[in-house]
């Protein structure tokens, strides 16, 4: 998950975002400006490889070789009578080899459902360091120390720099990036031994967990996305939507997909989550960019929310590593990098629809029913917690409108009359509605991309679009 960005747009629940033509402007208009210099690139490159020979950064774009502590992936059709339900939304759950807790008690909760698909994203064991880069002798303890006084000047730098409201450049960024990356790691993580056999027992047991055979450490996050694109198109080709989450979230699925099924198309492009726009490229720190050029992301869903993409977006995504060869790129986090991957194609980016929700939250208010999907950093005893007091309150509500009838408003008659009102210039037959009563791709590329579109009349969609959305939630809690 990248970090946060200060750009937010707080009126709406759910807000469509076009970025087509913002997204061409930044091409054209900020060419020179918004792109590392030759010199900088060399210098993350190097940076990048040096990692790499450590031992500390895994090269993804290599093909993934099976070992004998390589789980079987799961038998998702051990129970055929409830494929075809489970298959229309699948849930990604990212999670590490030695969260055996974490997973248990999703399986226990929000998970607890036949009705939903829920596969648990983990990678193989790490190796161990290469020890031609980290031989074991005396000057080892010299490095180790002087990397600990390193680490101690940029921290006193960074928090002068600080006090005097002066952030970091991005050149400064890169030579603190390049400075450290010269330097061994403090610690080398070993891992338990009684680990790959407990995970051989629990994926054998609930034939939920998906191996994607690459080291497992937070670098993998893309990686992990990727292949989880991958398999589900392939093995799974009925499928509408994918949720990414992680094991420190809880996600209320059936509300989820009853609000996905009422509002949104799965035929559309579409992702929906926690966007951000504009967002600077970090250069030092957790979350180096060595290997995207442009000083601003492209829009993408913050992981931290969690989020939802539609079948063709998957399809898109799982096609790249072909489709680009070796111009395809892993970047540092898996939502960046979808926005990446996304915005790489000129032609698909000005299909995606993104969608901006309020639904979807980070933090751990886990008595708020309208969220569908919360938390971040959940311990297993909260996950446990916030699922039952989120059970408590849909049981409340259900009582209190069990004597009322909601009912959602009729899509075709109440948009088109939202699209023609308050402007001619726009025009909606009924032509371009399809079913579900949500717009067909040529009418969302001429009501978001036309530059007529009036403010007035996209903010009386944003309203209604969030008082189905709202409708759909209080529809879901009286079932």
């Amino acid at each position: 998950d990248a970090p946060k960005s200060h750009h937010h747009n707080k009126h709406n629940n759910n807000h469509d975002i076009n970025t087509t033509h913002n997204n061409n402007n930044s091409n054209n208009d900020h060419k020179h400006d918004n792109t590392l210099t030759a010199a900088d690139l060399a210098q993350l490159h190097h940076a990048y490889q040096h990692k790499l020979r450590l031992g500390e950064f895994v090269d993804y774009t290599q093909p993934a070789i099976p070992t004998r502590d390589t789980l079987p992936p799961p038998k998702i059709h051990s129970q055929p009578q409830q494929t075809q339900q489970q298959h229309k939304m699948v849930v990604l759950c990212m999670s590490a080899r030695d969260h055996f807790e974490a997973r248990q008690a999703i399986r226990d909760t929000w998970a607890n459902n036949n009705s939903h698909l829920v596969l648990f994203v983990v990678g193989g064991p790490s190796p161990p360091w290469n020890r031609t880069i980290v031989p074991r002798h005396h000057h080892v303890r010299l490095m180790f120390h002087h990397q600990q006084q390193l680490q101690q000047q940029l921290q006193l730098q960074q928090q002068q720099q600080q006090k005097q409201n002066k952030p970091q450049t991005v050149a400064e960024q890169i030579q603190d990036t390049v400075a450290t990356a010269a330097s061994l790691p403090l610690e080398l993580v070993v891992e338990d031994p009684t680990v790959q056999s407990r995970l051989q027992q629990e994926a054998q047991q609930y034939q939920d967990i998906l191996d994607v055979i690459h080291p497992d450490r937070y670098s993998s996050l893309p990686y992990k996305l990727m292949y989880g694109f991958q398999w589900i198109t392939q093995n799974i080709p009925d499928v509408d939507w994918i949720v990414k989450t992680d094991d420190d979230m809880v996600a209320r699925l059936d509300t989820l997909q009853k609000v996905l099924l009422q509002v949104y198309n799965p035929q559309q492009p579409l992702v929906l989550g926690h966007l951000k726009l504009n967002h600077a490229v970090p250069r030092s720190g957790r979350w180096t960019e060595y290997l995207y050029p442009q000083h601003t992301y492209p829009v993408y869903p913050q992981g931290s929310f969690g989020y939802i993409v539609s079948a063709p977006v998957a399809r898109y995504v799982a096609s790249l590593p072909e489709t680009l060869g070796a111009h395809f790129n892993y970047y540092q986090g898996e939502d960046v990098s979808l926005g990446i991957w996304i915005h790489q194609n000129r032609i698909f980016r000005q299909q995606v629809r993104w969608l901006f929700s309020y639904y979807l939250h980070n933090g751990k208010n886990c008595s708020q029913h309208q969220w569908l999907i919360v938390g971040h950093y959940l311990t297993p005893q909260q996950i446990r917690n916030c699922h039952f007091a989120a059970a408590m309150t849909e049981k409340t509500n259900h009582e209190t409108t069990r004597t009322t009838t909601t009912t959602v408003p009729h899509h075709h008659n109440t948009m088109t009359q939202m699209a023609t009102s308050g402007t001619t210039a726009i025009h909606a037959p009924q032509s371009k509605l399809d079913a579900r009563g949500e717009w067909t791709s040529d009418a969302v590329t001429d009501l978001y991309g036309a530059r007529y579109w009036f403010s007035a009349t996209r903010s009386q969609l944003d309203h209604f679009r969030k008082q189905v959305v709202r409708q759909a939630i209080q529809q879901a809690n009286s079932v």
